[in-house]
């Protein structure tokens, strides 16, 4: 029996993200599709791995939805915000029904994808040494449309 590969999961996520916004942030998820594959392929090919395909991929959907600027980096990445290079701003009360929609469409509680990003991004440091430096290999942001504002 196969089990699910990185690419596997993290389609299957943007997928079941689509649905569940009803295609409100289809560009943004785009990009986060993206920008997964991406890191995912080069944290495969960069280091040996024991993390599992779908906590992988839910950890680069959580990064990607805080590098894509519709969740703040505090949501998803407390107390280790050091992970990113990205501006820290506290959680605002309207991100928590975006934070139940990519619960639900992950498939996972708040702490298992918050530990899932911590993982990720620890890897990433740890196999890149700065995630600037990854980063600016990856696609730009697509800046929203005024339908996806969060």
């Amino acid at each position: 029996m196969d089990m699910p590969t990185l690419p596997t999961w993290t389609l299957a996520f943007a997928a079941r993200l689509n649905i569940a916004t009803r295609h409100q942030l289809t560009r943004s998820v785009a990009w986060v599709l993206e920008l997964s594959l991406h890191l995912g392929r080069q944290l495969e090919f960069h280091s040996a791995t024991n993390t599992p395909a779908r906590q992988l991929s839910m950890g680069l959907a959580g990064l990607g939805f805080v590098c894509a600027q519709l969740l703040p980096t505090e949501s998803l990445l407390d107390g280790d915000v050091a992970l990113l290079n990205v501006p820290s701003h506290p959680v605002p009360p309207h991100v928590q029904p975006l934070l139940d929609v990519l619960f639900n469409a992950l498939g996972c509680e708040h702490d298992e994808l918050r530990r899932a990003c911590q993982v990720v991004g620890r890897r990433l440091r740890d196999t890149f040494g700065a995630w600037e430096a990854t980063l600016a290999s990856c696609p730009a942001p697509v800046p929203p449309l005024p339908t996806e504002a969060h």
